[in-house]
């Protein structure tokens, strides 16, 4: 089992979120590092599922409703956790943390979270 899940931030997601979770020991790749600004959510969630990356969003109807197409359909994604908004970086650093603790980096495939 490995100790720490690892991320993918959806391009709502602030640069300085990353720069704290990655100073913290988190494996984190934000959609512009890979250049994949502008695609489809539907495309960002296949790509981080065929990585192993839980996506970290604050698109709460479109992820939302692409978890629940997924359990569906039986078509499986690496887990995602979606952020409600917050004007101060660390707060919403806290609440993602909490989140990434509790739950088991091998327990993510098809779970929902939020912080």
């Amino acid at each position: 089992m490995s100790s720490k899940a690892k991320l993918y931030l959806d391009e709502d997601m602030s640069e300085i979120l990353a720069g704290k979770l990655r100073k913290a020991g988190w494996d984190v790749v934000c959609v512009s590092e890979a250049r994949r600004k502008g695609i489809a959510d539907e495309s960002q969630l296949t790509f981080a599922s065929r990585a192993d990356r839980v996506v970290i969003t604050r698109n709460i109807e479109d992820f939302q409703y692409l978890h629940e197409s997924c359990l569906r359909t039986g078509t499986t994604h690496a887990g995602i956790i979606i952020c409600f908004w917050r004007p101060n970086p660390q707060v919403m650093f806290n609440k993602v943390l909490v989140v990434l603790r509790r739950v088991a980096a091998d327990d993510w495939a098809n779970r929902l979270e939020y912080a």
